[in-house]
């Protein structure tokens, strides 16, 4: 059993302690009590065959509903019934019983009259289980047993007895149907399943039903399903409220109002769906489970989903729901609109969801904007990811050096921290805001491993050559040093992590550790050009090297990123919804990765090779001929990679900028 059922199954017990309801034999009766006479002691030869055949009549119309006769009695197994018919009777209406199919379909409504049952009477089973219960119930009690009752009292009335043939024919067309039906909910009751996992079989049952009459029914079982199922999305989309859930069936699971599991017991064995996952508290109060969400809203989960955490973000920076609404909204909170969804179409419900989810993210933008500062965090990104304002990290670098070149075992996270903000109070960003949210840490990998982790995750490479690239990622902590670990990082809490998804924090983290090993090699490149005792030819190549780092490092500061950043800051202050400031967040980087080259693994890979050269020749680690050899080397993969590149504009731009001069 998944670990969500087993879990479910405590949690309703809990809230639900007295679930189930006993139903006397006599309603559901699986064999012939100990009471009944014999039925060897019916002896039926002495009558006429037209007195035996009005016998079975009657105990037909009894079994059909689900009752022992005196002639014709049941034993219910499992999926199957066992008849006895009185032997004494004559042999052929004892045989017509089966070929008019009078017994087959009895055998069917005791199967389904008994799975009925368990799903009406079993309150764990939730709402919907008991909604799409009571729709077979009612064609088995409305469309076949009061038609049979009526077209006894018919008979009567016409002074006609009934026969075996004609109830042959009047519940022969029923066959196909109560069969389907008794396998929809057979299907509920074996496979344990609940809330929209019943919705989902229904409509899939519904897809494949070749009979119109059958496709009716299970029709009319998925739409009284759905609308207890809408009230369930209602509440959640439009108060952020799980309270009528007692039964969890319903897709969202609050987990902090049960106190029993937590969210990785419940998800035991599940990955996370990917807008699930998100690091800012929600997930450790509520749990999704995708299974209970029904193929007919899939669509619309995103939404159902973000519109209810939206809601209690919302919440929780108001302090009330009041005034979560206006005027106009308010009309629908006395439940009319969900009430209105019974009689629309799925697709409209889903976009009645998909505009509530609009308004949610809206007003929470909003919220962001005036409360937490969201355009000024933006212009704060700005200054310590992108380096717009590049005087902190200069002064940075000359005072965490020391450390920087040290292995990343030896590097003391602390002392870095403290460096980073003596640095930032002699800057222009000494004053910011949000100063405090960006903090320096030692990553495991240098960038270039994680541009290729990141590539091999984007081309969605095999599972074998992915494992490749982290297996031969793994050791290499041992031989960094600090300046090769060091990433800046943003600690953000609710609410303002929803805007920042780890995808975004990670590429900004790319983009800083790439121009910080820049600014680190340029600025023990300007040391080095600083001892007078360098002969002509290690000039030229300090000259040579600080062009073509200063070529890159201009492309990527001056031209790419600023405009592309201008323009994101203007489609930023123009979105009204999460959902578009996401959108450009994602646009900002495709747009930054393509023009700076840093999606392309073999470009950032001779980058880091030249870079590193750089480095260890200005610390006098290499010699003069090594690092000409190298630098060569690196510069020549690096011009490879710019004409193998499928975007022309961006690479024409840096192999003019990198080698018009030397090379």
């Amino acid at each position: 059993m998944l670990a969500w059922k087993s879990c479910r199954k405590e949690i309703v017990k809990k809230l639900l302690p007295f679930s189930k309801f006993t139903i006397p034999n006599e309603f559901c009766s699986s064999g012939p009590p100990d009471y009944f006479v014999p039925m060897e002691q019916h002896d039926l030869s002495s009558l006429s065959i037209h007195s035996q055949e009005q016998v079975f009549v009657k105990d037909l119309l009894l079994v059909f509903s689900g009752y022992q006769a005196d002639n014709i009695r049941f034993e219910r197994c499992a999926d199957s019934v066992k008849w006895t018919v009185n032997a004494s009777a004559d042999e052929s209406l004892r045989s017509r019983l089966y070929a008019e199919s009078c017994l087959p379909l009895a055998g069917i409504l005791i199967l389904l009259r008994h799975n009925i049952y368990s799903l009406r009477y079993d309150l764990e089973r939730g709402r919907i289980a008991m909604a799409v219960a009571g729709v077979a119930e009612d064609f088995l009690n409305a469309d076949i047993m009061d038609l049979l009752i009526e077209l006894e009292r018919e008979s009567r009335e016409k002074n006609k007895p009934l026969n075996l043939s004609d109830i042959g024919n009047f519940t022969r067309p029923f066959m196909n149907i109560a069969r389907q039906i008794l396998d929809t909910v057979a299907a509920i009751v074996k496979r344990d399943l609940v809330g929209g996992e019943i919705l989902t079989d229904v409509g899939k049952r519904v897809q494949s039903s070749v009979s119109q009459s059958a496709r009716t029914i299970l029709l009319r079982m998925e739409r009284a399903g759905l609308a207890q199922y809408y009230d369930l999305v209602f509440c959640w989309i439009r108060y952020g409220s799980l309270h009528q859930d007692k039964a969890h069936e319903f897709m969202v699971w609050d987990l902090h109002a049960t106190k029993m599991f937590s969210r990785s017991e419940v998800m035991r064995g599940k990955d996370d769906n990917d807008f699930l996952s998100l690091i800012d508290g929600f997930d450790q109060r509520y749990c999704v489970i995708n299974e209970l969400c029904p193929s007919q809203l899939a669509s619309a989960s995103s939404d159902i989903v973000k519109c209810g955490k939206y809601l209690n973000i919302i919440e929780q920076i108001k302090g009330e729901t009041s005034t979560l609404f206006t005027a106009d909204e308010n009309k629908w909170l006395n439940g009319n609109e969900v009430d209105e969804w019974k009689d629309m179409e799925v697709e409209d419900v889903i976009s009645r969801i998909r505009k509530t989810r609009i308004e949610a993210s809206q007003r929470l933008v909003l919220l962001l904007r005036k409360q937490f500062g969201l355009d000024e965090l933006f212009e704060s990104i700005r200054g310590f990811f992108l380096l717009e304002q590049s005087d902190w990290i200069t002064s940075f670098i000359e005072l965490a050096d020391e450390q920087l070149m040290r292995s990343l075992k030896d590097t003391v996270a602390k002392v870095i921290e403290a460096h980073f903000e003596e640095a930032v109070d002699c800057s222009t960003l000494q004053d910011d805001r949000f100063r405090t949210i960006f903090r320096p840490i030692l990553e495991k990998h240098s960038v270039s491993s994680f541009v290729r982790m990141i590539a091999s995750v984007n081309k969605k490479e095999n599972s074998m050559n992915a494992s490749e690239e982290t297996g031969a990622t793994q050791p290499e902590s041992e031989s960094l040093r600090g300046a090769d670990a060091l990433s800046l990082q943003m600690r953000l809490t609710s609410p303002l992590s929803l805007v920042f998804p780890p995808n975004f924090a990670l590429n900004l983290a790319i983009i800083f550790r790439i121009l910080f090993n820049l600014h680190r090699a340029m600025h023990l490149l300007y040391l080095k050009q600083l001892c007078v005792d360098l002969p002509g030819e290690e000039r030229m190549l300090l000259e040579w090297m600080l062009h073509s780092l200063n070529a890159y490092l201009s492309h990527c500061t001056m031209h790419a990123i600023p405009a592309l950043w201008n323009a994101f800051m203007l489609k930023i202050s123009k979105s009204v919804s999460l959902e578009e400031i996401l959108s450009h967040q994602a646009s900002f980087v495709a747009e930054t990765n393509s023009l700076c080259m840093l999606s392309n693994v073999n470009f950032m890979v001779a980058l880091t090779a030249f870079t590193t050269v750089v480095v260890e020749y200005s610390m006098d680690i290499v010699s003069y001929d090594v690092a000409v050899q190298r630098s060569r080397v690196a510069l020549n993969g690096v011009q490879e990679a710019l004409s193998k590149s499928d975007d022309n504009i961006a690479s024409a731009q840096l192999q003019s900028r990198i080698f018009s001069r030397f090379y």
